[in-house]
């Protein structure tokens, strides 16, 4: 559970050796790279082969692919399909202009100027009437006649040296293009369409090898991008970057190899380093499970491990059925028998996976559920059983208990970060939530003792909360005063966020009704339904828990996450930061990951 130690560094060299230099710290793959210059917008694009082949691919003509890569150059076909897809959108975009001014232009017919009328001043001006405006045309216009009509519209074209006045309604803005001339043009659009089709089908031929070279080709895109980034003048070159500073060993040995100048000094207290997770084992899945929401900031504190645990918890929590976590456990060790191995680069959801399997089948354990059904009394594993599923009160006091360790415990990570009375402030709301949650729970179970240790937590807690944010957010005795406000007005805010824990209760009962709702159906249709009723039973069962399996999963997933998300960070004061995006090749593992 840690954020990795980041150094702002910078590399000057000679400009000749800017390529040599970009290509070796790609290989490292430990830089963070700063822009210096960006006088060349285009140059910091992102690499596109991939889109390139794409578009490639997407042809619904191909040519048979090339057995040979003799002639084949990856980048010029990478160039030129680029190039096609722009130009067919862009004639996509002018074909449909085209179209709608050849509609709005065909009631007009096709029309030419004639040059004794405009050598005389006359012009030719157009206008789109309704029907009942026709007798509202100006009684001194002479030279004027509908040349097309509609059930709605009359289309009108008036002889005059200016514009007319005292016209029903606004003229139309033809253009002077004839609607000959228009058609034309479509047809020259529709010839190159064909021509640029016909290009790409012919570039076909190419998508293996484009694709043998995808990975090259994209690694050279991005030390493009980053070139874009450095500033070049004088013959020189400079390069900013983070990178961390258990790479500088590397970075140094990099930097004399190819005689560059390496700077090196530590984040500003006005800089935002990018943050870089580092946790093994375990806790990586923790931080994957993080990095769906957000990225602490560099200055804040790495709660994947925390995630990870509450989320595995929560999830058991609303599955709780030991059949269902047999069945998973029969699907995983299906997907291993299919050699689908970890990832290389790290991003393996094996170890979650199990974890989650371990959960479902713990709770289900504890409360003797099986695909719905309770054990019955005197059974081998009903010793485990521990909870009762159908015991309302007791369920929905566990998810209250447990919503108020949660959210305890994120104030006071908070406070072992913070300083001065912002500490006192956390560990406060942390006593206060403590002491509150425990109050509430021996008044409902009589633990007169409990009572009053809760109760002078519940005072204790609000008191130092109610001080420290006094101290901290207050300027004078108005400021503060309002900041004792601000304090009372969230405790609300508390309850209700406690109160959010109940749906790990709701979801659990919910998905033991449903299961127990199609095991009765499948019982009655058993004994209703003779011959047939053993196979439409057997259909219902397995058409219904595999519904229930995935709903369950999926409400595990999507609350599991929002409680640690929503709640937990919010109760942990853990400030939003930036990721650290590394300059590396593309199928290179990230730095953290690498062999020790």
């Amino acid at each position: 559970m840690s954020i990795a130690a980041m150094e702002r560094l910078t590399l000057i060299g000679p400009a000749h050796a800017k390529e040599v230099a970009l290509q070796q710290a790609q290989t490292l793959g430990c830089l963070h790279i700063e822009p210096l210059d960006r006088r060349d917008d285009g140059v910091v694009d992102r690499p596109q082969a991939r889109r390139a082949l794409a578009f490639l691919m997407a042809s619904p003509l191909r040519r048979h692919p090339a057995h040979s890569a003799e002639h084949f150059d990856a980048e010029a076909v990478e160039a030129e399909a680029l190039h096609i897809e722009a130009r067919l959108r862009a004639l996509d975009e002018e074909k449909r202009a085209l179209v709608r001014r050849l509609r709005v232009l065909a009631p007009w017919g096709d029309y030419r100027l004639d040059p004794e009328l405009l050598a005389r001043g006359l012009r030719l001006w157009f206008y789109v009437l309704p029907h009942w405006r026709l007798a509202q045309m100006p009684e001194g216009l002479t030279a004027w006649q509908v040349v097309a009509r509609d059930q709605r519209n009359c289309w009108v074209a008036v002889v005059h040296p200016d514009e007319p006045i005292g016209m029903p309604v606004a003229r139309e803005h033809t253009g002077s293009t004839a609607l000959h001339a228009l058609q034309r043009q479509l047809d020259d659009l529709d010839a190159e369409h064909d021509d640029l089709l016909a290009q790409r089908m012919a570039l076909t031929r190419w998508c293996d090898a484009l694709a043998r070279s995808l990975t090259r080709l994209e690694d050279e895109g991005e030390r493009r991008r980053a070139a874009g980034l450095t500033w070049e003048g004088d013959g020189l070159f400079a390069l900013s970057a983070w990178a961390p500073a258990a790479a500088l060993p590397e970075l140094r040995a990099m930097s004399e190899r190819i005689g560059l100048a390496l700077l090196v000094h530590e984040a500003g207290a006005d800089e935002q380093p990018p943050t870089l997770l580092d946790n093994r084992g375990i806790a990586a899945s923790g931080q994957r499970l993080l990095g769906i929401f957000l990225t602490p900031a560099y200055r804040s504190w790495d709660p994947s491990l925390w995630v990870l645990a509450a989320f595995v918890l929560f999830f058991g929590m609303v599955m709780a059925d030991a059949g269902y976590a047999m069945v998973m456990l029969l699907v995983l060790l299906a997907l291993r028998l299919k050699r689908r191995r970890p990832a290389a680069d790290g991003t393996s959801g094996w170890p979650l996976a199990w974890l989650l399997v371990a959960s479902t089948g713990l709770w289900g354990l504890l409360t003797g559920t099986w695909f719905g059904t309770t054990l019955p009394a005197g059974h081998a594993l009903s010793a485990l059983v521990l909870l009762d599923g159908s015991d309302f009160e007791r369920m929905m006091r566990l998810a209250l208990l447990i919503g108020v360790v949660h959210l305890a415990l994120a104030s006071l990570a908070q406070a072992r970060r913070a300083t001065g009375w912002a500490r006192v402030a956390a560990a406060g709301w942390s006593a206060l939530l403590a002491g509150g949650g425990l109050t509430a729970l021996a008044i409902d179970l009589g633990w007169h003792d409990a009572v009053r240790l809760g109760g002078l937590g519940l005072l204790a807690g609000g008191a130092f909360a109610a001080l420290g944010a006094a101290v901290v957010q207050g300027r004078g005795l108005a400021g503060r005063a309002a900041a004792l406000l601000a304090g009372v007005m969230r405790l609300p805010s508390a309850l209700g966020d406690t109160l959010s824990y109940l749906r790990l209760f709701a979801l659990g009962f919910a998905g033991a009704s449903l299961a127990a709702a199609f095991n009765d159906l499948a019982r009655q249709t058993l004994h209703g339904v003779p011959g047939f009723g053993v196979l439409l039973a057997g259909l219902l069962l397995l058409l219904g828990h595999t519904l229930n399996l995935l709903l369950g999963i999926a409400g595990g997933f999507v609350h599991g996450l929002r409680l640690n998300f929503i709640e937990f960070l919010n109760w942990s004061g853990i400030e939003e930061g930036r990721p650290f995006k590394p300059f590396k090749l593309k199928d290179a593992p990230p730095w953290t990951q690498r062999p020790q």
